[in-house]
């Protein structure tokens, strides 16, 4: 039986509504059902007009609710990752999109500022990751997606937003210095771009494939040989593509390297 418009319900029906839909499970199938019955009916809400006081109170119940159900875990079903991946998926932000989302958290403190978790919390979060279902999983970039990631990191790096030195490239320079005892500083930046390595007046740009492969690295390259000139300095390009390589690329590179460190030396 349906209830009259204007019906007010008690406190202690809310609390037993409240006891019999807790830890009710819903699953795919009734929730697919609960939104095809929706489907089609205009919402009471429609052409109302909520006063300020009204919207007031609704902010402060929902500032309630959200306390109450502070470290609730709220896992997500099946439909809903599927909903969202889908959702998500050919889905394009554009610059101007970007630029509004980052002003929107320009100013605002982070909810985890001055917050430390314990290591059974973090346990705990550890444990929720896993059984989670990641929306890459099975998935695998096409080049044209991987170039796109890449020439994005070369923007953000090209404006000083974004350090890409690989791994690869800090262990050679570690290697360097304990081969040749100097000490290179990383990251030298000069007129907004940012150089691997510089000492004396050396700069190292430890190169790979990956980065450096495309028309957007070779010119921001030609613009750092342009400055490394003007400045005085001597560049030395190095190219490195993984870990595996930094040992033989120190023999090939033996004499090259041995010029730099001993004539400065001397």
């Amino acid at each position: 039986m349906s209830r009259p418009k204007g019906y007010i319900v008690s406190e202690e029906t809310k609390r037993k509504i409240s006891l019999t839909n807790k830890g009710h499970p819903v699953s795919d199938e009734m929730r697919v059902k609960m939104k095809l019955a929706k489907v089609g009916k205009i919402s009471n809400a429609k052409g109302k007009y909520w006063s300020p006081e009204a919207r007031e109170r609704f902010k402060k119940i929902r500032i309630e609710q959200a306390a109450h159900l502070k470290g609730v875990p709220r896992p997500m079903s099946e439909l809903q990752l599927r909903n969202i991946i889908q959702a998500n998926k050919n889905r394009v932000i554009t610059d101007e999109i970007r630029e509004k989302m980052r002003l929107s958290h320009l100013g605002k403190p982070s909810g985890r500022k001055g917050k430390h978790l314990t290591d059974a919390t973090k346990e705990k979060l550890r444990l929720a990751r896993a059984k989670q279902i990641s929306p890459m999983k099975g998935r695998h970039h096409s080049e044209e997606t991987k170039n796109k990631l890449r020439l994005a990191a070369l923007r953000q790096h090209e404006n000083g937003n974004l350090s890409i030195t690989s791994e690869s490239c800090k262990l050679f320079l570690n290697a360097l210095e304990t081969k040749y005892g100097v000490g290179i500083k990383r990251e030298f930046r000069r007129f907004n771009r940012l150089f691997d390595g510089s000492w004396k007046n050396y700069l190292f740009e430890i190169d790979s494939n990956y980065w450096h492969a495309s028309l957007e690295a070779n010119r921001i390259d030609s613009e750092k040989d342009n400055i490394a000139a003007q400045l005085g300095y001597k560049l030395v390009r190095l190219e490195v593509n993984s870990k595996q390589e930094i040992n033989s690329r120190l023999i090939q590179y033996e004499p090259i390297l041995r010029s730099v460190f001993n004539a400065s030396a001397s």
